[in-house]
């Protein structure tokens, strides 16, 4: 915790005419019950920035309006520059006009504007840490006074929210032109698309490029040739009608043998399996219960390919009965 005006309050004649605060400028408030009774003491030895401060928290942290702008005015009356201006902007806020514009016009605002304004930062430095509780609607203007109307001042207020222009009973936004979210997205949208489309249509209406003009060959006169040529030009004769018909051959392409149709039904009961079927060995799919060799008519030789199994994996070593010279 601290008290801003401490140091200043210590050497206050006011509050040496009361009590000494010079030995509490050296020691740290390092709680708020500390900084409330020191605040308790400043303001009951008279000290006009204990007054300030004591206000501002009873009207806005406090909510208590009466002995915050008790103790607001008790400052402003001591020519505390803060409190009057703070004082008068509340007395605006609430319309009080007739009390505000003397504690304004004692200010001296009018004739040194630097003064109102270095006021104004000073009340922001303080109210920075006053915690103000959401619901209070107060308006305190940032620190430029308005336009003079009838040799009085007036300053702006912020407007309350307005209805969506659209009409859908939702609060528009000054960013979204006046319109809700919901409004604004929709007509962005439909603006897209116009967009879009109008693109399309000029796109249609472009005419396309002209196909390049026909290649004229002029066929040279027949001269004298020998034999070999002439039958070749006869050849090529022949096989031009074909390629200007168009019905030039295609070499036919091996197209590749379909897939046989895996079979999903079993071959005794014709149970649909689809791909949980057994194939067996005997080379039919059967289902669960008809997958053993027992339970269907197995033609596949079960002894025979054991038997060769086992022969092979273990052969007959046997010796020579002729010795091998």
């Amino acid at each position: 915790m601290a008290f801003p005006g401490l140091g200043t309050a210590a050497h206050n004649p006011l509050v040496l005419k009361h009590l000494n605060l010079r030995s509490l400028t050296a020691q740290s408030l390092s709680s708020l019950t500390m900084y409330q009774n020191l605040m308790n003491i400043c303001v009951s030895a008279g000290n006009l920035e204990a007054h300030y401060l004591r206000g501002m928290q009873e009207y806005f942290q406090n909510e208590n309006m009466a002995a915050g702008l008790e103790l607001l005015e008790i400052a402003a009356q001591g020519s505390y520059d803060n409190a009057i201006y703070l004082y008068g902007i509340i007395m605006l806020c609430r319309g009080d006009p007739d009390i505000r514009k003397p504690q304004l016009d004692s200010l001296g605002w009018r004739e040194n504007k630097a003064r109102s304004d270095a006021c104004w930062q000073s009340i922001k430095t303080s109210l920075h840490g006053v915690m103000v509780k959401r619901g209070r609607n107060l308006t305190v203007p940032t620190g430029k006074m308005g336009s003079e109307q009838n040799d009085s001042t007036s300053f702006t207020q912020s407007s309350e929210p307005k209805l969506c222009a659209n009409g859908c009973g939702f609060f528009g936004s000054p960013s979204n032109m006046d319109l809700c979210s919901k409004c604004y997205r929709d007509i962005c949208a439909e603006e897209a698309q116009t967009a879009v489309a109008k693109a399309a249509v000029e796109k249609s209406f472009k005419p396309s490029p002209s196909p390049p003009p026909p290649t004229l060959f002029i066929a040279e006169p027949d001269v004298a040739k020998p034999e070999k040529e002439k039958a070749v030009a006869t050849v090529l004769v022949v096989a031009e009608p074909s390629s200007a018909t168009g019905e030039a051959t295609v070499p036919e392409q091996n197209e590749p043998p379909s897939k046989p149709a895996r079979p999903n039904r079993c071959l005794c009961c014709n149970k649909k399996v689809g791909i949980l079927g057994f194939k067996c060995k005997c080379g039919s799919t059967f289902c669960g219960e008809h997958r053993y060799p027992e339970r269907h008519d197995c033609s596949f030789d079960f002894k025979e390919a054991g038997r060769g199994e086992i022969a092979k994996a273990n052969p007959v070593i046997k010796a020579d009965k002729l010795q091998r010279f």
